[in-house]
């Protein structure tokens, strides 16, 4: 009966986790262009940059753009020559990424409320990926989509961090920490918060010394 269970949960899933995505590129065939001026084009000029394309006639008009969502974007300069279909590219990315930010809601639920019904859990999971500004944002080429994915992220991981964590989780939060405010400077506060609760997991030892150097070093070098 639980097999039975398990196999309708992750049926259920797989459909919802495809609902969220074609949801989200929905509008791909109407769209080919940035529609967000200045935000698009500071993105897409770092990635063309890191290509070895000088964008600097028109980027030098506009304010900064940080460069993490454009680590992404560098690669569609070498698979695709056409520029329309690049752009259909990173809206299909961010459909996949709100995908996963799905996933990673009902995981992180299912273990943060073990108690509560699955399909519960599911619908409330479905509902958050489906608020109105995410679903719009990810018909735009910017960082949006790829923010909310890495906080989930973050969440993930902090949501069953202790000291029988794996060493590999402790390094990835220390690099998602700095990365996601490589993707945009307004995610400081979640750096932030994810330092102070390492550092207090550290102080009432929750965590050892080993850890918490599997978390500081990348986060160093990343910051540097």
């Amino acid at each position: 009966m639980n097999c039975i269970n398990k196999k309708k949960e992750n049926i259920i899933l797989a459909f919802l986790m495809l609902s969220v995505f074609f949801i989200n590129i929905r509008h791909l065939g109407q769209i080919g262009i940035f529609t967000v001026l200045d935000d698009e084009f500071g993105y897409w000029s770092v990635a063309a940059f890191l290509h070895g394309l000088d964008w600097s006639s028109i980027v030098s008009q506009i304010s900064y753009y940080s460069y993490g969502y454009s680590i992404l974007l560098a690669p569609l300069f070498w698979i695709f020559d056409n520029p329309y279909i690049m752009y259909k590219a990173a809206l299909i990315m961010n459909g996949i990424m709100s995908s996963a930010s799905f996933w990673l809601c009902y995981d992180t639920s299912r273990k943060i409320m073990n108690e509560t019904h699955k399909y519960i859990l599911l619908g409330i999971s479905f509902l958050i990926a489906m608020y109105p500004t995410y679903v719009a944002t990810s018909s735009i080429a910017w960082c949006e989509s790829l923010l909310i994915l890495v906080c989930w992220l973050l969440t993930w991981c902090f949501s069953s961090l202790n000291e029988k964590s794996s060493t590999g989780r402790f390094v990835l939060v220390g690099v998602l920490t700095v990365y996601i405010y490589m993707v945009h400077q307004r995610s400081i506060g979640i750096l932030i918060a994810s330092v102070s609760v390492i550092l207090i997991m550290k102080a009432f030892n929750k965590i050892n010394w080993k850890q918490f150097w599997l978390f500081t070093i990348p986060f160093i070098i990343l910051i540097l």
